[in-house]
């Protein structure tokens, strides 16, 4: 299990983002945004035992991309508009490193499928053939339950398309508040047979 392989690049995915990136205009609407990270996010598996995970960053408006075997960390850029389910792709490119998207070393285009969803991803970069990738086929299903306070909380029960019973992990960051926080680790156990509860907290 790869969970938590260099956890460095985690580190620095999250301070280049919050430090080097300007949220882009059309980022300010949040409600755009978490359906777009509704839809996207997720695991796509290249191979059987290689995946990329897609991370939405909520309150910068932006993606991240993290492969789970090569330990590579990328923020990246929207170059097309995402117009809803008429379009048949969304694209997206990064560069080389965790705080430049310029020079453009690879991009990621989401494709939707008959239904309208996006289930598959094409993943390019120079002087490499293109790699599809497919959506893991993880449940996810709503949730609700209150704490303490009684106060309710949402989120999402994550967990492997193979019959069950499977152990579940609760995940949660300290001092974030969103189901995304901690999506990339979510994603890793999801994808070797664990199930996951993200959920969003309230202060």
């Amino acid at each position: 299990m790869r969970v938590g392989r260099r956890p460095a690049t985690a580190v620095a995915v999250a301070i280049a983002l919050a430090g080097t990136f300007a949220v882009p205009a059309g980022a300010q609407d949040t409600t755009a945004f978490h359906e777009l990270a509704t839809e996207l996010a997720g695991a796509y598996a290249l191979e059987a035992d290689h995946h990329l995970v897609i991370v939405p960053h909520p309150a910068l408006g932006l993606f991240s991309l993290f492969d789970l075997e090569a330990g590579l960390a990328r923020p990246l850029e929207q170059v097309d508009a995402a117009g809803g389910a008429v379009d048949s792709t969304i694209t997206f490119v990064y560069g080389p490193n965790v705080t430049a998207v310029s020079p453009v070393e690879g991009r990621i285009t989401f494709v939707r499928g008959d239904e309208g969803v996006v289930n598959r991803l094409l993943w390019s970069r120079d002087g490499e053939e293109p790699q599809l990738g497919r959506r893991a086929p993880l449940r996810r299903e709503p949730v609700r339950f209150t704490n303490g306070d009684q106060a309710e909380l949402a989120g999402w029960l994550i967990t492997p398309p193979t019959d069950g019973p499977h152990p579940v992990a609760v995940i949660l960051q300290p001092g974030t508040n969103d189901r995304f926080a901690m999506w990339r680790t979510a994603m890793a156990l999801a994808v070797e047979g664990i199930g996951v509860l993200v959920f969003d907290r309230r202060d």
